[in-house]
């Protein structure tokens, strides 16, 4: 049943009492363990920080006299199997996988997945609205954009796109001017009002595209051409409109916070992840060498490299620069989905592990990522993990093996 889902199975002997004793073999790294019933049955599947502790959490009572927050699977578990995975977002990534395959109707039961919000908008419609979405993919002719680390975020920006640009905030009353002679804004004169005919539909697509292109990789061009209208209307002493030009633009400053350093065009987003994996023994070695994984992520697809050592960093990223290149046709489905919303919570998170890169305009340089690696890790190796003897694990520079 779990053929080719776990690197090794590990049988529990219920006449044995130690129960630490047999659990020893397990690693102590990150990765995720399944426990199963003499029939080899699942009982529970977990994602673990540290495979032997979650284990000995699960099965082990340390203190008699203090009541159990988890349920004793002690007497149940007859099979331990586990899978190393060496860093947060394979495990995660990899106990959603394993979750599908051992449960295809009901993994969502096993799994909690964060929920990830998008934005949406067909810019062929008549009249072309944004709206904040689940679904990461599009119908038709409709563009997603994303990603954001909540709701929140999603509808702050649009609000900020409505008001930079001029764009309708209530495009329900476009096709029905009786009823939008009541709505505030166009009372207040702060709509370019189509409902009423004061702006043509070509000005106010117009005006769609320039939003839409802040936020994608049209971003530099559309801020510059606001530069210029603002400077032109301060050299005609038509104080009045630079300033509103002005406000618009440092309106737009919010795209230059944490929340929107991945939103793009989804269709055509694309980030490497870069993070520590296994420590292997190289010939002729006295340490253990670190290793290291990629994964290239596309909103319809993750794909992972096989471990490698950072001397090999060229020849990876020309691996990946194929991977960008290829003319794969987009295949969207809820697996897809569910692994992109993994993906944005791990992007969001405070401190987010290993090296998050937007290569969808180009790829970096072996020397710029291996500079972004370094200063990654070396900023986590001055700051001491919690739960760590010094005396038995001490601090190592990874870039001096």
């Amino acid at each position: 049943m779990f053929e080719g889902l776990f690197e090794q199975e590990l049988p529990i002997d219920p006449l044995q009492e130690d129960l630490a004793s047999q659990c020893s073999v397990l690693p102590t790294c990150k990765g995720i363990v399944l426990l199963a019933d003499e029939n080899r049955q699942p009982v529970q599947l977990l994602m673990a920080a540290n495979m032997r502790r979650t284990a000995l959490a699960r099965l082990c009572q340390t203190d008699p006299e203090i009541p159990r927050k988890k349920a004793d699977l002690s007497n149940i578990t007859r099979h331990i199997f586990f899978l190393s995975c060496h860093n947060s977002f394979r495990s995660s990534l990899t106990h959603l996988r394993i979750a599908r395959r051992i449960w295809p109707d009901r993994y969502l039961e096993q799994v909690i997945l964060p929920r990830q919000q998008y934005i949406r908008i067909d810019p062929s419609a008549l009249w072309p609205v944004f709206t904040v979405s689940s679904k990461p993919f599009a119908d038709g002719s409709e563009l997603i954009l994303g990603l954001f680390p909540g709701r929140k975020s999603a509808d702050e920006l649009i609000q900020t796109l409505l008001d930079v640009f001029e764009i309708c905030k209530r495009p329900d009353l476009i096709a029905s001017p009786e009823q939008a002679k009541s709505c505030p804004y166009l009372q207040m004169n702060t709509c370019p009002a189509p409902c009423v005919g004061r702006i043509s539909r070509e000005d106010y697509l117009s005006r769609i595209t320039m939003a839409i292109g802040a936020i994608t990789n049209h971003r530099t061009e559309i801020i510059g051409q606001m530069n210029q209208q603002m400077q032109q209307y301060a050299r005609q002493m038509d104080f009045e409109k630079a300033r509103s030009f002005k406000d618009r633009l440092e309106r737009l400053r919010i795209l230059g916070r944490p929340a929107y350093t991945w939103t793009d065009d989804l269709s055509k987003l694309t980030l490497l992840h870069i993070d520590r994996s296994a420590r292997r023994k190289i010939e002729g070695k006295r340490n253990l060498k670190q290793g290291w994984a990629a994964f290239v992520v596309r909103s319809d697809r993750i794909e992972e490299s096989a471990d490698f050592f950072l001397d090999d960093l060229e020849s990876v990223l020309q691996n990946i620069q194929s991977i960008v290149h290829d003319d794969k046709e987009m295949h969207p489905s809820r697996h897809a989905a569910e692994e992109l919303a993994l993906v944005g919570f791990h992007l969001f998170r405070s401190r987010p592990e290993g090296v998050w890169i937007n290569i969808t305009s180009q790829l970096p340089s072996a020397e710029q990522v291996y500079r972004q690696i370094q200063e990654r890790y070396r900023q986590q190796n001055r700051k001491p993990s919690g739960g760590v003897d010094k005396e038995k694990q001490p601090e190592t520079d990874i870039f001096s093996q």
